[in-house]
């Protein structure tokens, strides 16, 4: 189920009902918000990052009201995130899940939440303050990395299960689609006038 619920990609679904087309034909070709943003608008980049939080948020808060134990908890995170990028019913072409993992974590606990942004702002910036590294390619490098490093630090503190395997999968996915993506050529030439 919660696989079910990553695949609800509201950035395909929005755009697609607000212009007729495949968000994925734009811009990056991610379903993400950030795409998202940049064909709709501003406010539509704030909505879907909310909404794809949601799915994260509703993921942990369930399992948690369930009482399913730390690891069904774990399995569920992974698998709502996994849905969000690998989509079944769009190819297994959708987002980052970077929001998906953003708003599991943020159930889980605020304090990881803000160590994660805090890495990830650390290790971002300094990459395209240089010139070194577009971008898209940082944002994806400086997620993985936070959420590598939120995951080893909870380690070290000896926090309980799910506080550090889950985050660990988790930097494991999104490496791994993080990777994929490069495979197939990303990021691609931006397409103007996308929504025109």
């Amino acid at each position: 189920m919660s696989y079910v619920v990553g695949c609800i990609s509201t950035g395909y679904y929005v755009t697609k009902e607000r212009i007729g087309q495949d968000i994925r034909d734009f811009g990056s070709g991610n379903a993400g918000a950030q795409n998202v943003g940049k064909v709709l608008g501003w406010q539509w980049f704030v909505i879907i990052l909310l909404l794809d939080m949601l799915k994260g948020c509703v993921v942990v808060l369930a399992g948690v009201r369930l009482e399913v134990g730390d690891v069904v908890v774990t399995l569920a995170i992974v698998a709502v995130v996994s849905g969000h990028i690998w989509p079944a019913q769009m190819g297994f072409r959708g987002g980052m899940g970077i929001a998906t993992s953003l708003g599991a974590v943020l159930a889980f606990h605020w304090l990881v939440m803000a160590s994660i942004v805090g890495i990830f702002a650390v290790t971002y910036f300094p990459q395209v303050w240089m010139g070194r590294i577009v971008a898209r390619k940082a944002a994806a490098r400086s997620a993985v990395a936070a959420i590598n490093l939120t995951a080893l630090s909870m380690v070290l503190l000896k926090q309980p299960l799910m506080s550090w395997l889950s985050l660990i999968i988790l930097g494991c996915v999104h490496y791994a689609a993080y990777r994929s993506r490069l495979a197939r050529g990303w990021p691609r030439p931006t397409r103007d006038g996308a929504a025109a």
